[in-house]
């Protein structure tokens, strides 16, 4: 493929969803979406069980009944306070704005703040603190990050950026607090939102110090802002986010479970135990077992979505119109295999190296004999080095060198101007379109030929 080839590809970043490719990896996470079934299906179950017995509640007025009253007042309270811990957690997953953000490409704005005191000491060249004994510089400075981190008022951007609940918008916001440095950490789905909520932070951080210094009288003390920028980067505490809030609302089902069945070996619930419907349980039980498989598999989808990663091959290949020279098969073992499987790609029996060899013999004949190629891809430097390898141990006619860290690393960036040809190298679910545009632009500025693609 020509440079000139190459640059129309790059030009084209309009991603094409491949509807086959995200129903199959929807498919593949079947024990989440079977987990959100049963926890709705207990949930409705529950909610089912309680309502009757309300209604099945003893009505005289002798003394015994009156005990049971009470009793059955309490078992009520108990059961609201569980399921609406469990109502409480389903409308957090619905509302936040975590569950959107993709992990591996997190948009974050960041700031340093310098409270500069009379009493700071310089510890080294470039490097001060506030003095242990400056009582009035930590009371600045701890007041400030606590203002940050709890104080903000979002009211001025709310409608800008589409969200009312402050709860919300304070998740976002973090503060590390050094003596006399104050770093404020924005997370966000984008950049722009990221930058508009630091914004906001600076410019009432500041003004909050000066209501301060003023009330305290404490003139002498400034601050200042010593850094500032806004970049993507990879949050691993998001990466299991979903499963802990499942794990917390399984926990809550579980304890209102243990609960109900202690009380019920009480007997202070036998009149109302007598009246209950257990079909009309198990029916709104299986109503909710359905309810929750669609909400997880709309969740998924919706998930897998927004994080624009790449999802298969034949969507890499349509998407920018690229020569696709080998697939390689799944790991997967079971059930999972079988669903991946469901993509034509995926269908081969071929062993891996055979599809390495078939990957170099192929690309053996696009290019020159003697040629250099370059593996470039987003993938972590021991995948890439291991495709090289396998490459190089079969191709006759070229020479590859692994180019993982292009974006970033000056020593790959040397390497790609030496290299004839580059093969893009992507993993599904792993790669991500951001990351892709970027490899394929930084190859049309070197004028490097793109031979083709090979998928993980």
């Amino acid at each position: 493929m020509s440079t000139n080839e190459t640059k129309k590809i790059t030009e084209n970043r309009s991603r094409i969803l491949s509807i086959p490719a995200i129903l199959t990896r929807t498919l593949l996470r079947w024990k989440l979406i079977l987990l959100c079934g049963v926890l709705f299906a207990a949930a409705g179950a529950g909610l089912s069980y309680r309502k009757q017995a309300k209604q099945a509640a003893p009505e005289s007025e002798t003394e015994q009944v009156k005990t049971d009253l009470t009793s059955d007042e309490y078992y009520e309270k108990m059961i609201k306070a569980f399921d609406q811990a469990i109502i409480d957690r389903y409308e957090y997953m619905a509302a936040t704005l975590v569950d959107g953000m993709d992990p591996y490409s997190n948009a974050t704005a960041e700031a340093v703040l310098f409270v500069e005191s009379p009493y700071t000491m310089n510890i080294a060249e470039g490097v001060s603190e506030i003095a242990t004994g400056d009582v009035n510089g930590n009371m600045l400075s701890t007041t400030i990050s606590r203002f940050i981190r709890y104080g903000i008022d979002w009211s001025s951007i709310k409608e800008e950026i589409g969200i009312e609940d402050d709860v919300l918008l304070n998740e976002l916001v973090g503060v590390d607090n050094s003596s006399n440095i104050i770093t404020v950490t924005i997370q966000s789905p984008d950049q722009e939102m990221a930058d508009k909520m630091l914004t906001l932070v600076i410019d009432q951080s500041t003004e909050k110090f000066k209501d301060l210094i003023r009330i305290a009288d404490l003139e002498s003390y400034k601050i200042m802002v010593m850094d500032r920028n806004v970049t993507n980067r990879i949050y691993s505490s998001n990466f299991n986010w979903l499963t802990t809030r499942l794990s917390e609302i399984q926990s809550f089902t579980n304890a209102k479970t243990s609960f109900e069945n202690e009380y019920n070996k009480s007997g202070l619930l036998t009149s109302a135990e007598e009246t209950v419907s257990t079909s009309s349980i198990v029916k709104r039980g299986i109503l909710m077992f359905i309810i929750g498989l669609l909400f997880s598999a709309c969740a998924v989808l919706l998930y897998l979505y927004a994080s624009a990663k790449v999802l298969s091959a034949a969507e890499l290949n349509d998407t920018y119109g690229l020569r696709s020279l080998s697939v390689m098969g799944p790991k997967a073992k079971g059930l999972s295999a079988a669903i991946l499987r469901i993509l034509p790609e995926n269908r081969s029996t071929l062993s891996e190296d055979a599809r390495y060899e078939l990957a170099g013999s192929y690309a053996d004949e696009l290019v020159e004999e003697g040629s250099s190629i370059g593996i470039v891809s987003d993938l972590p430097a021991e995948t890439v080095a291991e495709i090289t390898d396998h490459l190089n141990r079969v191709s006759e006619h070229a020479e590859y060198t692994a180019l993982s860290g292009i974006r970033d690393n000056v020593e790959d960036r040397k390497k790609l101007s030496k290299v004839d040809y580059v093969i893009l190298a992507a993993g599904t679910e792993k790669s991500s379109y951001a990351a892709v545009n970027d490899l394929l632009t930084l190859t049309t500025n070197y004028k490097k030929p793109l031979v083709g693609t090979i998928t993980l």
